[in-house]
């Protein structure tokens, strides 16, 4: 393979001229449910861990729902390798609606159709490769009204379960009121080779503090939790001035301390009426992320909100209100759904559930450098349709800039005719996108580089490199992992940059801190087979340090 690699380098001779600042504009993949029918709605919710993803829909199996897995391949593709429905006596409604995977666990909501109408969540644990539902794990406080599963999180083997219509804390000043609460729970492994006789056992309950417990403020409608730091939000949040009030939202930080949570801080957004601030939440170490999707920016602008906060001194500290690129678009409700992975953030922005024609579903990804957060991309729906619902759910799959793709769920997505609400999961690159994906090799071809390495890194020097054998282990660059192994094809990357075949291998990023590249294929069918993977590093000028690298892309010859 080698030796094709390297005489197709030798060959590779069309150059292909592209405007640096001008981005490709690339198709996006997808990961589709098999056997589609209408009202699906796959891809109304969005797990990831790692390269692997847990897809909801809701509707599918007459309404009962179904998760699909799906694992990302050497070719940086997504393969379908399991389809879990709910198959309970009882019956369900719902599997699938929230999830939350983490390892060789997945948590999911539901209900039980039966007599007791009572919420659940369902545990899945990988068995060996295959996905298997183990445990149930009901309403400790069996409310049957709680909403007890509307917000899930895994974190090691704690478990945490947001239930924002339950009742407030018995011993606290609204014992009688559905403030709303979370539910801690701890997995216990019983040390057998399986992991299907583990349970999940109950530790307490968080509640609002007493001091901001109201009725009706959605404690618990969104949770997330990094290394026994917890922030749970509180979308109906109320201020209560004398006779009036406002509903704005908020989000309650706590501290871990063996099973007990303390709070530590209130976090608000601008306080404007039904802002829905604490709709979405997430941390990722040190910074921590708050979704208001009906947040206001100026005189009758709605277009919605991320909030982001750095942890300092103990605290929390706003760090900037995201609304996405200007000019803003009302109604967009940004922040309806976020995931922050280490530097990168994207919020989800679905647009109005009501048929709204004009205001597609979005998805805005933000690269954090140097304390600021740089819009670096922007995606909506390769065939946008009213009402899609493009970017309901949007997740991460890695903790770095060198490894993530967004994927983004659109489960009001129609096929042509009177199929509605299928659904679909489309994924893009972070700070690196190419298109095609795949090459015919007796026909040839050109395949597009579009470089988003942020701001802060306008003029400086980056440089494409390739690989025929993979991405891992990767090369160490001044503490850069550039995910490609070193071969032959490299070598012509790094020695032969301004070869005919490579177009803008080496150049200037602009002042937004973008580039173009390309690759030249020839016809030859001899190269059908082979996956050649890309990607940049980013130094202040040729032959400095490496300060940047991202994550990888792939090419099939096929």
């Amino acid at each position: 393979m080698f030796r094709s690699i390297y005489s197709a380098s030798v060959a590779l001779t069309a150059a292909f001229a592209l405007t640096p600042s001008v981005h490709a504009q690339c198709p996006q993949d997808s990961i589709d449910r098999p056997m589609q029918t209408a009202g699906d709605l796959f891809g109304a919710e969005v797990s990831t861990d790692g390269d692997l993803a847990a897809i909801g829909s809701l509707g599918a199996i007459a309404g009962t729902g179904e998760i699909t897995f799906a694992r990302r391949n050497a070719s940086m593709r997504w393969d379908i390798v399991q389809q879990v429905p709910s198959t309970f006596g009882l019956g369900t409604s719902g599997f699938g609606s929230v999830l939350e995977l983490d390892d060789d666990v997945l948590a999911t909501g539901g209900t039980d159709l039966g007599p007791t109408f009572a919420p659940i969540v369902f545990m899945l644990v990988d068995d060996s490769g295959t996905w298997t539902t183990t445990a149930f794990v009901f309403d400790a406080s069996l409310d049957l009204l709680s909403e007890f599963g509307t917000s899930l999180r895994i974190d090691g083997d704690v478990l945490l379960v947001g239930a924002p219509n339950s009742l407030g804390d018995p011993a606290g000043p609204l014992p009688g009121a559905r403030t709303g609460s979370v539910f801690h729970f701890l997995r216990d492994r019983k040390g057998t080779p399986s992991p299907l006789d583990d349970t999940w056992d109950y530790q307490n309950t968080i509640y609002p503090p007493a001091a901001f417990a109201l009725a009706g403020m959605r404690f618990g409608a969104s949770v997330a939790s990094d290394s026994g730091r917890l922030l749970v939000g509180a979308p109906r949040d109320m201020i209560i001035t004398g006779p009036l009030s406002q509903t704005v939202g908020s989000a309650y930080a706590f501290d871990q301390t063996g099973s007990t949570w303390t709070f530590t801080q209130k976090l608000s957004g601008t306080q404007s009426h039904f802002e829905d601030f604490g709709a979405s939440v997430d941390l990722s170490g040190d910074r921590a992320v708050v979704g208001a999707p009906n947040s206001q920016s100026g005189f009758a602008q709605i277009p919605g909100a991320g909030f982001t906060y750095d942890r300092s001194g103990g605290s929390w500290v706003l760090n900037a209100k995201l609304t996405g690129p200007t000019p803003l678009q009302n109604l967009a409700r940004i922040g309806f759904d976020v995931d922050l992975e280490g530097e990168l953030l994207v919020l989800g922005a679905p647009g109005p559930m009501a048929p709204s024609p004009g205001i597609p579903g979005r998805a805005f990804v933000y690269l954090e450098q140097g304390g600021n957060w740089d819009l670096i991309r922007e995606h909506g729906s390769a065939n946008p349709t009213n009402r899609d619902l493009y970017g309901v759910t949007v997740a991460l799959t890695g903790g770095s800039v060198t490894g993530d793709l967004a994927l983004i769920g659109s489960p009001g997505k129609k096929l042509p005719g009177p199929i509605d609400d299928v659904g679909v999961v489309e994924y893009r690159g972070t700070t690196l996108e190419a298109c095609p994906p795949s090459i015919v090799a007796s026909v040839g071809g050109t395949h597009t580089f579009s470089i988003t390495a942020g701001a802060q890194h306008a003029g400086e020097t980056y440089w494409m490199f390739g690989s025929a054998s993979g991405t891992s282990p990767g090369l160490n660059l001044n503490g850069n992992n550039l995910p490609l192994v070193v071969d032959v094809y490299f070598n012509k990357t790094l020695y032969q940059p301004y070869s005919g075949a490579f177009t803008n291998f080496i150049g200037t990023l602009d002042p937004n801190g973008d580039a173009s590249a390309a690759l030249s294929v020839p016809a030859d069918p001899s190269f059908a087979g082979i996956t050649l993977y890309h990607a940049y590093a980013v130094s202040p000028t040729l032959g400095a340090p490496v300060e940047l690298t991202s994550h990888a892309t792939s090419l099939v010859l096929q």
